[in-house]
């Protein structure tokens, strides 16, 4: 029934980027930091590499998981000095393959971002061509730095760079201004700056973007490395790179970092404390602090971060700076984004998309086009983006890789919801089946065509009109069976053959039916004839309920329940096949006969599985109407690596691709009865849906859940819900889950980084 909604109109975001790529290195190795900060300078997004420092024995920073959750990597390159043990520990942390002349062959280099004009003969160009200042120190030590911070020009380059530049050396002091101009001006300015062009953001969660100077104080391994990786991963609101890189002789030369007072991007009618962020040895403060006060920038004390917006607040003058730790915002995805309004019929749609406005690179270099925003059934997985196009790889959403051009033309195709679970669960290491509780959910669901549906079931009174009319469970009857059969004769029984035996006979030859005074009398003390009459039509209507006539054979004597359907003014008996008049007259022969209720047969199996809390919970999880987000559900789905290995998930559920990072599916566990849930069972659910990248959840549909089992689930990113929710009025129900979202984004939280204090 969950399809249907992807056949229609979506508006889709899509954006091009660089490589997102990390590069292994021998921990302390200055040769090898070196090669590989020279070759960053030579293809798109080089600025935003990342850098991986290995010992022998394998061990990296602490810090380098925490860089890669903020930005994930395509790949990393290993180096070929990494011994065996390191390359092995490189591979357990991301994916990784050797580093080997020309890996970058087929990408953009940064001239090919250059403003298509300064790539035109001297007689075709309209405007003069922009200036390279290009630092030269003396010292090997500064010249790494400047590697570092500027970038490099490689000699087979040059004359290239000489085509759609004016090749200026900076010596001397001079260098020191040309370091901080290539950070600071027009996007071409250094080699770096160059690289980083259109790395635009696409989201970030738990933004963090406090622009950043990073003062060296001498350029060793593990400075260069921190600095790189920090400004790598920084996203900051400034009129260039978020962070500027000093060198300690920049600060004995203050005339030369005038420019740093443009570099601020101060907003009218917002005052931010403090304006900037200044990562320094404790040694070099007073240096530095005495530096900055001659632009001028004040030194702020305090001990709080924020902004204060609206009339009356403008931005400081002179602007603010404090002394702080390196911090870093949440995860975040970066490119150059678009948008388009795609239309899917029969689950494919063709696509033409043009490049992003102000994307004016055309070239046959490779670019990654990536559709963000895929109307998936489930978080997108290895397989399941190759169900989206042949070629399309998992990386931000669907990746293409493609050429740098005006217009990409292709097809795309969403998956069914049963392929999306397959691939889904396949690229976890899992197999699955659907059980039988879930394909009888599955029929329901697809019978009442809309979720809309359930809301006759979200009533507590209703529930238990369906319960009086409800068969015995056929667990609890086996349960019985053996029970008394091992009290009276001492016979020992397989409950679970029996189980299964009752599954097959009995349930829909004759289906409890009631009258609406034996419903009420069943319910319970309280509950008249009249409330029942007043519930029934709700039901009725929904289908969950058929009314019959009690007819039983004059001849015979068989006693039959006809449904409406099947009431005729001759009626044949089922036993002899006897017709007769339909009886005018009860058997007391004094009044009309009543009307009997009994279940839908689909809604008798419903019942007696205790399937009805499934449904509840979908119904819960059901996002508000004016959202236009999706919903999937799988109720029912066994996964197992292997016999042994089976476990149960009630209910699937997603709301499509995972967004900033925070799981949209969750693997849920579901009671009629909160007290039913055991420990073992529910730290199987939390194994479970740790290993399928899922979120956990709980839902009963009366009692509660002991507080140490709802701390657990709610400690995982997942969400309990009880009756309150499941019987909730609100359309909206999918608020249950908000509060557990929040908490994971909190979660995800700032890291700090570096050994700057």
């Amino acid at each position: 029934m969950f399809d249907e909604h992807l056949n229609r109109q979506h508006r889709m975001t899509y954006f091009v980027r660089g490589p997102e790529w990390a590069f292994a290195i021998p921990q302390g190795d200055l040769d090898a930091l070196l090669t590989v900060m020279r070759g960053c300078s030579t293809f798109w997004y080089g600025a935003g590499s990342l850098l991986v420092p290995v010992r022998a024995d394998g061990r990296t920073p602490s810090t380098i998981r925490s860089l890669l959750r903020t930005r994930p990597v395509d790949v990393c390159y290993m180096h070929e000095r990494l011994g065996e043990k390191a390359r092995a520990a490189v591979q357990q942390l991301t994916e990784a393959v050797p580093l080997w002349d020309g890996f970058d062959r087929n990408e953009m280099h940064p001239l090919h971002l250059v403003d298509l004009q300064y790539a035109k003969p001297p007689s075709e160009r309209t405007t003069e061509l922009p200036v390279l200042e290009v630092p030269r120190f003396a010292t090997a030590g500064l010249r790494r730095a400047a590697t570092a911070i500027w970038g490099h020009i490689q000699d087979e380059d040059e004359p290239h760079w000489e085509e759609r530049y004016k090749v200026v050396v900076r010596e001397g002091e001079d260098a020191h201004g040309a370091l901080v101009r290539g950070q600071v001006e027009g996007p071409g300015a250094s080699p770096l700056r160059l690289t980083g062009r259109y790395m635009d953001v696409v989201r970030q969660v738990n933004p963090f973007d406090r622009p950043y100077i990073w003062v060296i104080a001498r350029p060793t391994f593990d400075n260069l490395v921190n600095f790189w990786n920090f400004r790598a991963r920084a996203l900051a609101r400034a009129n260039g790179a978020p962070v500027i890189g000093l060198m300690r002789g920049s600060l004995r030369h203050p005339d030369q970092l005038a420019l740093l007072t443009k570099w601020l991007l101060q907003i009218p009618s917002m005052r931010e404390t403090p304006d900037l962020l200044v990562a320094c040895p404790f040694d070099l403060q007073d240096e530095a602090g005495t530096a900055l006060s001659t632009l001028p920038f004040v030194e702020d004390t305090g001990d709080s971060i924020g902004e204060q917006i609206g009339v009356g607040f403008e931005p400081n003058a002179p602007p603010t700076f404090r002394f702080a730790r390196p911090v870093l915002g949440g995860p975040f995805i970066r490119g150059k984004p678009a948008g388009a309004l795609v239309a899917f019929a029969g689950g494919r749609s063709s696509l033409s998309l043009p490049a992003p406005e102000g994307f004016t690179v055309r070239s046959f270099q490779r670019v990654r086009l990536i559709f963000g925003n895929v109307p998936l059934p489930l978080p997108l997985t290895a397989s399941g983006a190759r169900l989206v196009h042949k070629d399309g790889t998992a990386h931000d959403g669907v990746m293409l890789l493609t050429l740098a051009t005006e217009q990409w033309n292709f097809d795309i195709r969403l998956p069914t919801a049963g392929e999306a679970l397959g691939a889904w669960v396949n690229d976890h290491g899992f197999q699955f089946e659907r059980t039988q509780d879930g394909h009888d959910a599955d029929a329901l669901l697809a019978r009442l065509g809309s979720l809309d549906a359930l809301d006759v079931l979200a009533d507590q009174k209703r529930v238990a009109v369906l319960d009086a009319l409800s068969p015995r469970n056929r667990d609890k009857l086996a349960a019985a069976i053996v029970a008394e059969a091992e009290d009276e004769a001492g016979v020992e029984l397989d409950a679970d053959a029996l189980v299964e035996r009752l599954a097959d006979i009995g349930l829909f030859l004759e289906i409890e039916t009631r009258t609406a005074g034996d419903i009420a009398s069943t319910i319970g003390p309280g509950t008249r004839k009249v409330d029942v009459l007043a519930l029934l039509p709700a039901l009725v209507e929904a289908g969950f309920v058929r009314r019959a006539r009690e007819v039983r054979c004059p001849r015979c004597r068989f006693l039959m329940h006809l449904d409406l359907s099947e009431l005729h003014e001759l009626v044949r008996c089922r036993a002899c096949a006897q017709e007769s008049v339909l009886p005018v007259v009860d058997e007391s022969g004094k009044k009309e006969p009543d009307f009997f209720y009994r279940l839908d047969g689909l809604m008798a199996r419903i019942m007696d599985q205790d399937i009805l809390p499934v449904l509840l919970t979908i119904r819960a999880l059901r996002p508000p109407a004016q959202t236009g987000q999706l919903l999937f559900a799988w109720p029912g789905v066994e996964v197992r690596k292997d016999a042994r290995s089976k476990f149960d998930i009630d209910l699937v559920v997603s709301h499509g691709t995972n967004v900033d990072g925070i799981s949209n599916a969750w693997c849920i566990e579901v009671k009629k009865t909160a007290e039913s849930l055991h420990e073992k069972q529910l730290a199987r659910l939390l194994e479970v849906a740790a290993e399928l990248e899922a979120r956990p959840g709980i839902a009963a549909m009366h009692g509660e859940f002991p507080e140490t089992l709802s701390r657990r689930v709610i400690e995982a990113g997942g969400a309990v819900l009880t009756a309150q929710q499941l019987f909730s009025g609100d359309a909206g129900g999918s608020g249950a889950v908000t509060a557990p979202v929040a908490g994971a984004i909190r979660r995800a939280g700032v890291v700090t980084h570096g050994n700057v204090r």
